[in-house]
């Protein structure tokens, strides 16, 4: 982790931290620094200024090792509240000369809490970084603003309390999140940043995918065990599953923390795991990555995420030649690359999948093979991405979904209600409960609702039929 250019002002809020030493009510100049969090944690009575008082004495400590004159004199002027011509007369100097001494000392003290504070944010990223998934992206593409939008809904110290990122597979969620992780590892805005997976199965690019056996199905009470674990709750391991909620939450609500849960959807009652999480919020936050939508949920803001626009994904089709070695691919033309995002759709895994076939069979095969869905590959990935939600419908939603195939490419509900010869309001109530699930894409405005079906979805669908 390279170090951080010190502040131009920081020389300056030192020297307002030192003139505020004796103050009742003092400014608040160094709040924001990662030293003052952890003495105010470690010291939970202490006032804003003692742990202001101990960060610099920290600092003048370290400073005396180097230039004890230096310390001397700020010590001196600021902790004894001597006047500069009670310390000149000492030294044996003028009163302009300790002055002078005295800027260049709270330059130097400056230098030496900076360093610290770089330290113990380098110490805190690599123990938050230890709690993420390996990440699976070298670069990511097409979120830059939905990861803006995203740290600043999280930042805010108001609602919500919990965000959700939500979309069909392979669209990156779990990506994005951990994105925001590695990047709030590296500020102060949150005391700790804890990330819980309940991810169940993994999808290889060969095409193989296998379940994580050893993982429980995600429920409170294990998601309460991987906080007390993250975040070093040694006192709640053996306690009561009930004195684990009221630690956990106690914990919580002293001090901000950011928490990740990561693909909530497999969970067995994730929309009741998420009513009990929104309580152990503020000024704590959670962010959850989900392929089933929360929108019914009360309290959770909704993110959705879609495919990557055409310009995004071009670039992503030649990064990831790039990086696989495929260099006439990666410089190819761009009329070479568009049949690779009709035929994805834009989604960054089936982008990635293709890609990586070609380096033993030709792009036209790839592309036949990806849109005739043959091979293990394409056939694992349509599975990995929709079986499971396919198993938890009935008759008439997977009704409605062929029913769509026959449909405008953007269908008007009444169009889908003819298509399926279902009654209006029932192709309604299944339309919802679909889009909830990520197998249908709505789009319009508040008085026309259109709806649609991912090429991939199509692919899955037509097979079931």
């Amino acid at each position: 982790m390279p170090t951080a250019k010190m502040p131009e002002d920081f020389s300056q809020r030192i020297h307002l931290a030192l003139r505020s030493w004796h103050n009742q009510k003092p400014d608040d100049a160094l709040e924001n620094l990662l030293s003052t969090q952890q003495i105010g944690i470690e010291q939970d009575r202490a006032t804003v200024r003692l742990i202001s008082n101990q960060v610099l004495l920290n600092g003048i400590q370290r400073l005396q090792q180097s230039n004890e004159e230096a310390a001397d004199i700020l010590r001196s002027r600021f902790l004894n509240q001597e006047t500069a011509q009670a310390v000149g007369f000492r030294r044996n100097v003028s009163e302009d000369i300790i002055f002078q001494r005295q800027r260049t000392a709270i330059e130097e003290l400056a230098e030496v809490i900076w360093g610290q504070e770089q330290a113990l944010l380098k110490q805190r990223k690599g123990r938050i970084e230890a709690r993420l998934e390996f990440p699976t992206y070298t670069k990511l593409f097409g979120i830059t603003e939905k990861l803006a939008e995203v740290r600043a809904l999280v930042e805010l110290e108001t609602e919500p309390g919990v965000v959700a990122l939500e979309g069909m597979g392979g669209l990156g969620k779990t990506s994005l999140a951990d994105a925001l992780a590695r990047q709030l590892a590296s500020s102060t805005r949150f005391d700790e940043v804890g990330w819980v997976s309940a991810r169940r199965r993994l999808f290889h690019l060969s095409g193989n995918m296998h379940a994580l056996e050893k993982r429980p199905d995600l429920t409170l009470a294990e998601l309460l065990d991987s906080l007390i674990e993250q975040f070093d709750l040694d006192g709640l391991v053996h306690a009561s599953d009930t004195e684990k909620l009221l630690g956990v939450k106690e914990f919580l609500k002293s001090r901000p923390c950011m928490i990740v849960v990561d693909n909530l959807e497999t969970a067995a009652d994730y929309s009741t795991l998420v009513l009990q999480l929104t309580g152990l919020t503020y000024p704590s936050k959670f962010l959850i990555t989900t392929r089933y939508s929360l929108r019914d949920v009360s309290g959770v803001y909704i993110m959705t995420l879609k495919q990557l626009g055409y310009d995004d994904a071009i670039t992503l089709i030649r990064h990831e030649a790039k990086t696989r070695g495929l260099s006439e691919l990666a410089d190819a033309p761009v009329s070479e690359l568009e049949p690779i995002y009709t035929a994805t759709g834009g989604n960054p895994l089936a982008i990635k999948l293709v890609v990586g076939q070609i380096h033993s069979l030709s792009l036209s095969v790839v592309l036949s093979r990806f849109s005739a869905v043959q091979g293990k590959p394409v056939e694992e990935l349509l599975n990995f991405l929709y079986s499971a939600a396919w198993e938890t419908l009935d008759a008439n939603h997977r009704r409605v979904l062929q029913a769509m195939l026959l449909v405008a490419e953007e269908g008007h509900l009444e169009q889908i209600s003819a298509a399926t010869e279902l009654p209006e309001d029932l192709t309604a109530a299944c339309l919802h409960h679909l889009t909830g699930l990520s197998l249908v894409s709505v789009s319009g405005n508040m008085h026309e609702k259109r709806y649609s079906l991912h090429q991939l979805t199509q692919a899955f669908v037509a097979r079931q039929s």
